[in-house]
């Protein structure tokens, strides 16, 4: 990542993944030190919300989803993680600005409770984390805030338009060719686990070759990384030329 670069990333906390409660304690630097961690900066660490621990949080959720006569399905999007991050570089310059004005903006733009915003400076690069709880209108309605990836990218653009150029940075989106064979099988591992009904349309070929292209929306939406992947024994191209469960349409590979 480019020292001007900034990053932005939008994805879901799910039941089925654990749930809320360990993303929250992560957040909070409750859980045991793990080796990416700098415990000596780990003090400098701060949030932009009140600072309830992690418990009293997750207790206040049981409360809303109660009042609300909620019990979450195992699959339900029980919270939507929205993470910014900047170079590396900018542990010696001060943060703070960036970071308020990224919470400005994530109040104006995504609907939900706010219950979180957890900055990191113990770790490589400066970063936040933030949990919104998905509640509209009584209901929990995570995929509904998180939209599909046309609302990724508009939101990314409103982003860097609101803050990024503010603060001189530009969005960091390109990916090493590795990489990107890698998020795009992700994306595919976890289409496939949820049996999504893309995985079954007549545009499955259509959607293969979007992924293929650009996987970081796709992975957005579904809360997908690449971290602790191992490097695909397939190639990219046999990858994304697997039929699925849909269109038996080949997509050709590139010249």
């Amino acid at each position: 990542m480019p020292a001007d670069s900034g990053f932005f990333r939008m994805g879901s906390v799910s039941m089925a993944r654990g749930g809320l409660l360990p993303a929250l304690r992560h957040n909070k630097r409750e859980l045991p030190e793990r080796g990416h961690i700098d415990p000596r900066r780990t003090p400098l660490n701060y949030g932009l919300t009140p600072q309830n621990d992690a418990q009293t949080i997750y207790r206040r959720v049981n409360v809303v989803l109660a009042e609300n006569d909620i019990k979450p399905r195992k699959n339900a999007v029980i919270a939507i993680e929205v993470i910014f991050s900047l170079h590396t570089s900018w542990h010696e310059r001060d943060s703070r600005p960036y970071f308020a004005d990224c919470l400005l903006w994530l109040n104006g733009a995504i609907q939900g409770e706010l219950l979180s915003f957890d900055v990191h400076l113990d770790e490589a690069a400066p970063h936040a984390h933030a949990l919104i709880l998905p509640m509209l209108e009584g209901k929990l309605q995570g995929r509904r805030i998180m939209g599909d990836v046309a609302n990724i990218y508009r939101l990314r653009s409103d982003f860097m338009q609101q803050v990024g150029n503010r603060h001189g940075l530009r969005m960091e989106r390109r990916l090493s060719s590795n990489a990107r064979v890698l998020l795009a099988q992700a994306v595919r591992h976890e289409l496939d686990q949820c049996q999504d009904p893309a995985t079954r349309s007549k545009l499955w070929a259509l959607f293969l070759d979007h992924i293929k292209r650009d996987p970081q929306p796709f992975a957005d939406v579904l809360g997908v990384t690449i971290n602790n992947l191992k490097k695909p024994e397939k190639s990219f191209v046999q990858i994304m030329t697997s039929k699925g469960k849909g269109s038996s349409q080949r997509i050709d590979k590139p010249p």
